[in-house]
């Protein structure tokens, strides 16, 4: 049960910083990454620090990513290759919208492909499509 605000921080450290060391130490960090630690709230400055510990997701990372994947509202239309220019004609003549394609070889659409389809502010004027293990021709 959630008792009170949930708050996360995200931040990136700079390995090749001069301050690097000192704050690895500070904010005890591994040396696997991503690294999720968990801080205690009503304690403040180096208290705060000493009492957090790490949060291992060795066996469970997959498992969040995969739903984060499949979570993720998006608005990508995955099409196929014999079909897509058909398709991207429709939206560029018709409908004035730009065409943005996605092509991969294994796996799923890019989690940051997806973000962007999903934005108000492109909906007006994009259309995303994806295209799974396209010919070597249409990529040439």
């Amino acid at each position: 049960m959630l008792l009170g605000p949930l708050q996360v921080g995200v931040f990136f450290l700079n390995e090749t910083a001069p301050e690097f060391a000192d704050q690895k130490k500070k904010y005890k960090l591994g040396n696997k990454f991503p690294q999720l630690r968990f801080y205690k709230n009503n304690l403040y400055g180096d208290e705060k620090n000493q009492k957090s510990f790490e949060i291992y997701l060795s066996d469970k990372i997959d498992a969040i990513i995969d739903e984060v994947h499949e979570g993720i509202d998006h608005d990508v239309r995955e099409t196929s290759e014999k079909i897509m220019m058909n398709v991207a004609s429709s939206y560029a003549l018709e409908e004035k919208k730009t065409v943005v394609f996605y092509f991969y070889e294994t796996g799923r659409v890019s989690i940051h492909i997806k973000a962007l389809s999903a934005l108000n502010i492109l909906k007006d004027e994009f259309v995303f499509m994806s295209v799974t293990q396209p010919s070597e021709e249409m990529m040439s």
